[in-house]
């Protein structure tokens, strides 16, 4: 991943401090190891902010969904956050940083053909409703972002 063309389009564009660590956050031994990979280029540094932000989507309706689609959707919405958060707790501790969960609207109100999506973000908004409470005696914020498609809301809304 870090030399993919976005990946090498960030580096040209950020500090010469970003490094890009690969992450499949649906296998715990590669969130692990970035893990490891964030402790030992801190040095004498702080680790602030993790960043939940990956997302796929399938747009089908129940009945001709497989039930596979579903548990790949939930492995990376619902417990990708879940597993790239305890693996990184440790290091938020130490600077009382904090926890971003992106989410969805569709979190909170399913819409046709969304419902496997809808689900996994509703665990989403769950976890990071959960964990924030949790956090809170380790003085770690928990932030959730929950966007919407903005630009096809209103097809949404006016169904019938």
């Amino acid at each position: 991943m870090p030399e993919k063309d976005g990946a090498l389009e960030l580096k040209e564009l950020c500090s010469d401090r970003l490094t890009i660590v690969p992450l499949d956050v649906t296998k715990d031994e590669v969130v692990e190891n970035a893990a490891q990979i964030v402790l030992k280029s801190l040095g004498d540094k702080e680790f602030w902010a993790v960043v939940n932000n990956a997302g796929i989507a399938v747009f089908t309706e129940i009945e001709w969904c497989p039930v596979d689609v579903y548990f790949n959707i939930f492995n990376v919405n619902a417990l990708g956050p879940i597993r790239v958060t305890k693996a990184f707790l440790p290091l938020l501790r130490k600077s009382g940083g904090r926890v971003v969960v992106v989410a969805s609207l569709a979190g909170r109100y399913t819409f046709p053909g969304f419902s496997a999506y809808s689900m996994s973000k509703h665990a989403a908004v769950s976890f990071a409703d959960g964990l924030r409470r949790e956090m809170k005696k380790w003085n770690i914020s928990v932030h959730l972002i929950e966007p919407t498609l903005y630009k096809y809301l209103s097809f949404f809304l006016n169904q019938k």
